[in-house]
């Protein structure tokens, strides 16, 4: 063979050669490629995610501002309701302002997100409007001509207007769950401010009408001053030690304790003892400028949390970007490694990439949460995104795990650990027409006799100590499958399936004998007795949810009418429904 024949061969074998390192290049740059995106997209996707939670806690924080400015606008209309104040007086121009911010913070709300919440705002605008409506047409007649109903019921008016706010504030807050710290139970915690600081205002706003016509309150005012007063010492202290773990909030936090809870209660408690009689030391305006000083501390603790979980979304936001430039410029390193150094980077950097791109789709499907990443021996840059995947992987935990804390919280009772009555609602009648779904269910109320009397004697603390004992006596003694909830205040319900009215009435027996035999440690030294009062009740074909909770509570207030400390079935049912017919059946055991 010639030279120029082998000189040939060679040629054609060395583009041959090429042909296949060009075509291999190009085929290792094409999957280089497609795996760069897939890490991308998934890092963007993070990326995107904190810039949504990061806006949306931007709307919630404008949304609570909103709600609490429409809250304090009931300030200055306790005023006006008061008395008679010409326009041009300080009072009235102090509402006039009030209400101006109240629409700025709405119009504010809108410019952030048009369409985010755009029917509950519409419908909080609605109910604001008409409440301000009625405060308007009541104070153009002469405070002489308004009674003690009308007052009421603009007040009334002006509650409902923050209530047509919540399912917002309940909206965005949900919103917030981004991957960060924590920050959708920050956000809890914000609204739970809020709620505190709304329901401070409605403890004015439940004398007021009393205070205008010196009248003393009734007994279910009284009860519901108390029972507001409660929910807000309960919010308080559920959210106290969220708050102690930012040293910065230490000094908001003893302003709250000392100024409200101090001064601010000391004014109500003051109040709550004249409005007994009617005979009061203060005027709504009065009133108003006493307490409503006293609200600040919440405000400006509510205001700087806010603000602290914002801090905290800025920098989430700033380190998804941070991780997505890095991991972008990665990429481009590894394309550009594969151009250059084609076969000796394939087992460097091409499978361990292949292996990055395996769990990323594991972890975009919520597996391998719970396994670290075995770390990838090489180069330092392949090495990053392997601890960059860890650190994804462990705030897909976290974020895991609070939905799941959320779950629990929402359908909870914090105090006893039953469900709570949003929970019970929601098994108690699963059907859209109300119509309880299975008609073999019995229901009984429980209610703890003379539990006001308790707090008043021996305080709070002990209040929550047998409602707690109590909770854990239901939960003990009925079967594994029964229902047992948290109903409200010192009230329990309890859904029992497959029993009829004589299994109902034994159950409930012994959950009152249990409870009344059962002496409850308060010191060490010293128990408490209570008992309870139980009414029942069962469903039957085409029964409603309604129907039947209605014929428990008839049942349980006959056997409070009874002396209490005993069992009362649901009245039978008669075609006749003579007096004798309705009246419940009782069963006491003492």
């Amino acid at each position: 063979m010639g030279v120029p024949r082998i000189i040939e061969r060679l040629s054609l074998r060395k583009t041959a050669l090429r042909a296949q390192v060009a075509y291999g290049c190009l085929t290792l740059l094409g999957l280089s490629l497609a795996l760069a995106a897939a890490l991308l997209i998934t890092i963007a996707s993070h990326y995107l995610h904190a810039k949504r939670s990061h806006q949306a806690l931007r709307l919630y924080r404008e949304v609570l501002i909103a709600a609490n400015v429409i809250s304090a606008e009931r300030g200055p209309t306790n005023t006006m309701l008061g008395g008679d104040f010409a326009p041009s007086s300080e009072v009235a121009q102090r509402l006039i302002k009030f209400r101006a911010n109240s629409n700025e913070s709405l119009q504010r709300i809108t410019q952030l997100d048009p369409e985010k919440g755009k029917n509950e705002l519409l419908r909080t605008k609605t109910e604001l409007a008409e409440a301000r409506l009625k405060v308007d047409r009541l104070l153009a007649r002469p405070f002489a001509d308004r009674d003690l109903g009308m007052i009421r019921e603009a007040i009334s008016g002006m509650l409902n207007a923050v209530d047509a706010i919540r399912p917002l504030i309940n909206a965005t807050a949900l919103e917030t769950n981004g991957s960060g710290e924590s920050l959708a139970d920050q956000a809890l915690i914000g609204q739970n401010l809020f709620e505190i600081r709304d329901f401070a205002g409605r403890l004015g706003s439940i004398l007021t009408p009393y205070i205008a016509k010196r009248a003393a309150i009734t007994a279910d005012d009284q009860k519901r001053l108390q029972q507001t007063f409660g929910r807000i010492r309960q919010l308080w202290e559920l959210t106290r030690p969220h708050l102690e773990r930012y040293p910065s909030l230490s000094k908001s936090i003893a302003d709250v304790e000392v100024i409200f809870f101090g001064d601010g209660m000391d004014i109500v408690d003051r109040l709550e003892r004249e409005a007994a009689t009617g005979n009061f030391s203060f005027t709504t305006a009065t009133m108003t400028d006493a307490i409503v000083p006293t609200f600040a501390p919440l405000e400006q603790i509510r205001l700087s949390y806010l603000n602290l979980m914002l801090e905290k979304a800025d920098r989430e936001l700033h380190s998804a970007s941070l991780w997505f430039f890095w991991v972008a410029v990665l990429t481009v390193l590894i394309v550009l490694i594969d151009v250059v150094l084609l076969v000796g980077t394939q087992r460097m950097i091409f499978e361990p990439l292949l292996k990055a791109r395996d769990h990323i789709v594991l972890l975009a499907e919520d597996r391998e949460l719970d396994t670290d990443l075995p770390p990838e021996k090489g180069r330092a840059e392949i090495e990053e995104v392997f601890t960059a995947l860890n650190v994804l992987r462990a705030k897909l935990l976290e974020r895991q795990q609070l939905t799941a804390q959320l779950m629990f919280q929402a359908t909870t009772d914090g105090l006893t650990g039953l469900l709570n009555r949003r929970s019970f609602d929601q098994r108690f009648s699963p059907s859209r027409d109300g119509v309880v779904a299975k008609p073999d269910v019995g229901l009984i109320i429980v209610d703890i006799d003379r539990f006001k009397s308790i707090n008043d004697t021996y305080g709070h603390a002990t209040g929550d100590t047998v409602l707690k004992s109590v909770a854990q006596l239901l939960s003990r003694n009925v079967r594994s499958g029964d229902i047992v909830a948290r109903f409200g205040g010192e009230e329990f319900a309890i859904l029992i399936e497959n029993a009829n009215i004589e299994v109902l009435r034994r159950v409930a027996e012994s959950l009152r004998e249990a409870i009344a035999d059962t002496g409850i440690t308060i010191s060490p030294d010293q128990t408490l007795n209570v008992t309870a009062s139980f009414g029942v009740a069962k469903s039957r074909p085409g029964r409603s949810s309604d129907d039947l909770f209605r014929a428990a509570d008839k049942a349980l207030y006959a056997a409070k009418s009874a002396g209490r400390n005993c069992v009362c079935l649901e009245a039978p049912i008669s075609i006749e429904k003579d007096a004798k017919a309705e009246r419940p059946h009782q069963s006491n055991g003492s």
